[in-house]
């Protein structure tokens, strides 16, 4: 049977060296809300969780808001997924991994606590030997770069479904850039 997951915690990338790419494996879509190396603006993420839970699930609308989608065998960075801490105002959920279609008020399938760190080619290995079959569908909610690492940020602009996040280049050197205003994923 097919399922899907959703993964909300704190994100980031390494190098594109061997450990640091993954092969989406067949019949898995992975689906980004940035482009790689941006920040994804918390109050984005909440909106998007909403949506991939019960009473409000309605995972057409989310798909449809995507901003980058992977398809079986591309090659894309492994990115990770660092958990965080219960009052973090970043998330509405305990960090971690979520089977889409869960009631807004479930505990994380797969739970991320402050300090820990997973891999995403990682995740979607340990819900493959849990279910006996990969997910469908596996939507990333958090950034795909540390915000002291990266010198992109988002600009919000609101659509019908609630937020759009588009690069905007801060003209900073790398040892300039900081995390500037409101919370990230």
């Amino acid at each position: 049977m097919a399922y899907s997951i959703f993964v909300t915690a704190h994100g980031g990338r390494g190098a594109g060296t061997s450990k640091g790419t993954y092969v989406v494996p067949p019949g898995v879509s992975v689906y980004f809300y940035t482009d790689d190396a941006v920040l994804l603006k918390g109050n984005m993420g909440m909106a998007v969780e909403d949506r991939l839970t019960t009473p409000a699930l309605d995972v057409d609308l989310v798909r449809a808001h995507v901003k980058n989608t992977h398809q079986p065998f591309e090659i894309i960075p492994n990115y990770t997924a660092y958990g965080s801490h219960g009052g973090d105002p970043a998330f509405q959920f305990q960090t971690g991994t979520y089977y889409v279609g869960s009631a807004k008020n479930a505990a994380p399938a797969l739970a991320l606590n402050d300090g820990q760190q997973m891999k995403l080619g990682d995740i979607i290995a340990a819900f493959t030997k849990a279910n006996n079959t990969a997910p469908a569908e596996v939507f990333w909610l958090c950034c795909r770069a540390v915000p002291q690492n990266s010198n992109n940020t988002v600009e919000v602009s609101v659509d019908a479904f609630g937020l759009i996040e588009k690069a905007s280049d801060m003209g900073l050197r790398p040892s300039q850039v900081v995390a500037r205003g409101g919370q990230w994923r």
